[in-house]
């Protein structure tokens, strides 16, 4: 949808600038190019105050260009940047609550065996204790 857009938006200037302002609108080739470096608001006065010089158009079609493509291509991009750290703090969180589940584990393991001696009882519940270890250590080799 957005190249769709640079594309009309590169037409549009060849049509009102093409014939000019030649270096920059001179053909589809050139206004894409002149279209991705204000896409980066990179000397935006510069073209704009040569662009006034030739056509009344120009403020509209340079104001409506930064607020429907350069905004939206912002905002895209800080929508990735937001998901990707939403997943890392979501990963992460989990990895924590893990740690905590294994030494709390690994408490109650050296309190069952604190005082040397070990009874049938401690010994099922070691082996439960074992298992919740193995469980995490699979689902952790999983991811």
């Amino acid at each position: 949808l957005i190249f769709l857009a640079l594309f009309i938006y590169g037409m549009a200037g060849v049509y009102v600038f093409g014939d000019e302002i030649p270096n920059h609108w001179g053909d589809i080739s050139k206004a894409l190019t002149t279209l991705f470096i204000l896409l980066t608001l990179e000397n935006f006065p510069n073209y704009l105050e040569e662009a006034t010089l030739v056509s009344p158009w120009a403020l509209p079609f340079y104001l409506s260009y930064i607020f429907i493509i350069v905004f939206t291509v912002l905002n895209v991009l800080i929508g990735i940047v937001l998901n990707a750290m939403d997943e890392a703090r979501s990963d992460n969180k989990k990895r924590i609550d893990k740690v905590k589940q294994l030494e709390q584990i690994i408490q109650e393991v050296e309190l069952i065996t604190a005082d040397g001696k070990v009874t049938e009882e401690e010994i099922k519940q070691l082996r439960e204790k074992l298992l919740i270890l193995e469980r995490l250590a699979s689902q952790k080799q999983q991811e």
